[in-house]
């Protein structure tokens, strides 16, 4: 621009107008404090979520042979409760004590696991 522009550039302006941009930054700050904050907690999370997973599945089992497979082939993953029936097994599923009730309704031989 030149020197007179400026000058009939400036008379635009009404009286105490200055011409410089504001920005309101107390505005943004809060959320961008909030957003990092919120990421940050999600990263934590994810990253101690990956370094000790421990899921202990709760499972319940009717008898004593059926209690013992489960333990075997899956290990530490789950933690296996012994009950004396089905019906019994099924109010822990419906207290959300477990997860699922392993039974069998006639006699059979579980089979090993193989890893």
């Amino acid at each position: 621009m030149l020197p007179e522009e400026v000058g009939v550039a400036l008379s635009l302006l009404g009286p105490g107008e200055s011409g410089a941009v504001v920005s309101r930054h107390n505005i943004w700050i809060p959320l961008v404090v909030t957003g990092l904050v919120i990421g940050a907690a999600l990263i934590a999370v994810c990253v101690g979520l990956q370094r000790a997973p421990a899921p202990h599945l709760p499972v319940t089992a009717v008898g004593g042979q059926l209690t013992s497979t489960p333990q075997a082939c899956l290990g530490d993953s789950v933690r296996v409760t012994r009950v004396s029936s089905i019906e019994d097994g099924a109010a822990l599923v419906r207290n959300g004590d477990a997860i699922v009730v392993v039974g069998a309704a006639f006699p059979t031989t579980p089979q090993p696991c193989e890893r």
